[in-house]
């Protein structure tokens, strides 16, 4: 699992414990790859199978796509 946080205005990797995805509220976040999760308000532009954000690239797995593109449309 990887979180991407916010820090001082820095993007931020963190590596926490193992975590169950079913605790993010569906209505506030996205499963984008097996080991993403985003929230929705933060995703700002999509370029092919990845989520643009900040300096960093997201990307889409091809089983969640559909999901993605339904969930910011």
């Amino acid at each position: 699992l990887q979180c991407m946080t916010i820090d001082d205005g820095l993007p931020q990797e963190k590596n926490p414990f193992p975590i169950h995805f079913d605790i993010f509220p569906p209505a506030r976040f996205l499963r984008v790859h097996n080991p993403f999760v985003v929230a929705i308000d933060k995703i700002r532009r999509i370029e092919r199978n990845r989520i643009m954000w900040e300096s960093h690239q997201i990307p889409i797995g091809r089983s969640y796509r559909e999901e993605v593109m339904r969930g910011v449309g």
